[in-house]
């Protein structure tokens, strides 16, 4: 471990892998946020903050109860918005790419940069715009966790849960808390050389939690540590709903979450920002894939076992859709968005099945939904869910002979060829949708492993790597395009001025906007073939891509039939591609 890495260290797990960085994705406990305002109004979504300078403050006070009220100096930020054009642009493989090389200097940091360096390209790809190189004054302590020489960031790791890691060491994952706390390093001292942070240092501080799932007050406590105790500007990692609101109430900027509502996000804004799609931008492509390509009222489930249950019938059965979610706070509220938008065009969900996010129980509550799925008559099953329930719910299924069509929703990696190798191959051998993620490429040609090997030359990044990586390149590439005096405002204006087209099937369209605080933005067709060799890693099961891993934005979906389960449909303007 890096000697100038801090540690709060309040559970030493055995394992980590990819449940340590997919924690966040399990832990999003069935609570309900207190009635709030948020504290920070006057730097939201959309407006600015006008002080009388850079070192004054404004005293905001939350009385929006949690914890307990507090009052919070918000250091003065320049009185105009600093939104600056689009940056853009592919490279470095699978992750976001936050920049372009045509890109203008942002505004915020123009004065003071002197030229450029272009030596990241080497890593992170030809089409990474050049970091900027500066000097002059920073403006010192300009918010909290801010100083004239460094910035406090916390990483944040959930409590290990031996079951699910379990479930991950059996798909691969095998990886020790230690090895993901070195990679994170790994990745910090490959940012602080290669992003401008104008004189300052992004300081990283591990807090491994130890807050169960469902206890809110564990949560917000640890919140409060990270302020009080910490002193953080930033945070990694968190993706429990409480800790992310407690957070958001004390003025912490959040890279975390995972796909939450929207309006979740913009009631915290501008302190959340999540790397995945958010939970609208998601449900804006299901429902336009369902309602514009299947057929009216949703066509025949022709995607399912010849035979779907003996009480149900088979592929020539009218599709009943039914939808599993967890009852919390991501679940809930993005079901009921989908079952709006799926209403509107005439799709009706027959059976709702709100689990709790509970593992030692996944396996009772997974057969009980697989019977209220057969006694409705569910033909197509959409879950909007971990990436660890289908583990159960395919299992149970198999178990009653149950052969539904299993429509990809792309929600929390279910779209990723790790987690679709744990779920029961006959039934996922009938799943099929859509995916925000790109088409993988081979580990050792992506950013995430070159970033590390030019750190770390002796050893190679563990499984999950991939998933640290992008969220720290965009929390890196705000400071940069922040420019010197860092404060939510700045950091606000910078995240919306990251803007990245997607180039190939290897890239996303990558964004933030006042009303948009998820990242990627569009998505591609896919369906699983539990025998197809995974490009990448040379493994069987893969999902395979109608048109070549065409990505369409919300509302460019095409009217034509689907191509999947089709591999004549691969190519590139076949099955699936616009008239």
């Amino acid at each position: 471990m890096n000697p100038q890495t801090r540690l709060i260290v309040t559970r030493w797990a055995p394992f980590a892998g990819i449940a340590v960085t997919l924690a966040l994705l399990l832990l999003i406990a069935p609570t309900k946020s207190p009635d709030r305002t948020s504290a920070f109004a006057g730097i939201g979504a959309g407006s600015d903050v006008t002080t009388t300078g850079a070192t004054s403050g404004v005293a905001v006070t939350d009385v929006t109860g949690g914890t307990g009220s507090s009052t919070v100096e918000v250091p003065g930020a320049p009185g105009a918005s600093l939104g600056s054009s689009g940056a853009g642009g592919g490279g470095g493989g699978s992750a976001p790419t936050a920049s372009r090389a045509s890109a203008p200097v942002p505004a915020s940091a123009a004065a003071g940069v002197t030229g450029e360096d272009c030596t990241r390209r080497d890593i992170l790809g030809g089409n990474t715009e050049c970091k900027p190189l500066w000097s002059g004054q920073n403006g010192g302590a300009t918010y909290k966790g801010v100083s004239g020489d460094s910035i406090t960031v916390v990483y944040y790791l959930g409590k290990a849960n031996e079951q699910v890691n379990a479930i991950l060491r059996a798909g691969g994952a095998g990886a020790s808390r230690a090895e993901v706390i070195h990679t994170i390093e790994t990745y910090f001292a490959f940012f602080n050389k290669h992003m401008q942070t104008y004189g300052r240092t992004l300081d990283l501080v591990v807090f491994e939690g130890e807050a169960d799932t469902g206890d809110t007050a564990a949560f917000r406590a640890e919140a409060v540590r990270i302020d009080q105790e910490i002193g953080a500007y930033m945070v990694f990692g968190a993706g429990n709903t409480d800790m992310i609101d407690e957070l958001a109430r004390r003025g912490i900027v959040c890279i975390c979450g995972a796909q939450l509502p929207g309006e979740f996000h913009v009631e915290r804004a501008p302190f959340v920002f999540g790397i995945l799609a958010d939970g609208d931008t998601t449900n804006k492509h299901i429902s336009e894939y369902i309602c514009k390509r299947l057929g009216p009222g949703g066509g025949v489930a022709e995607y399912a076992g010849p035979l779907i249950h003996p009480t149900i019938g088979g592929r020539d059965t009218p599709r009943r859709f039914g939808m599993s979610f967890p009852a919390n706070n991501f679940g809930t509220p993005n079901a009921e968005d989908l079952e709006a938008r799926l209403n509107a065009c005439g799709i009706e969900i027959v059976r709702k099945n709100a689990y709790a996010s509970d593992i030692n129980t996944a396996g009772q509550q997974s057969t009980t939904s697989v019977q209220g799925s057969i006694a409705a008559k569910v033909t197509t099953v959409l879950c909007v869910c971990d990436p660890i329930a289908p583990v159960f719910g395919t299992q149970a299924a198999s178990q009653q002979q149950y052969y539904p069509e299993w429509f990809q929703t792309g929600y929390l990696l279910q779209d990723a060829e790790f987690f679709g190798r744990l779920y029961d191959q006959t039934q996922w051998s009938h799943n099929f949708g859509i995916s925000s993620l790109p088409v993988p490429i081979a580990r050792s040609d992506a950013a995430f492993w070159k970033a590390y090997k030019s750190e770390d030359p002796d050893t190679d990044p563990p499984v999950g790597a991939e998933l640290i990586y992008p969220a720290l390149l965009v929390g890196f590439s705000g400071v940069e395009r922040a420019g010197p005096h860092l404060d939510p405002a700045t950091y606000r204006d910078a995240m919306y001025s990251i803007d990245v087209p997607s180039t190939d099937k290897h890239t996303v369209a990558f964004s933030y906007a006042p009303d948009d605080f998820g990242g990627i933005d569009d998505a591609r067709e896919v369906w699983w073939d539990p025998s197809g060799v995974h490009p990448a890693d040379g493994k069987p099961g893969t999902y395979r891509n109608v048109n070549d891993g065409k990505r369409y934005r919300p509302g460019e979906w095409p009217a034509t039939k689907p191509g999947v389960f089709d591999p004549a449909c691969d190519a590139a303007g076949s099955c699936g591609a616009a008239p």
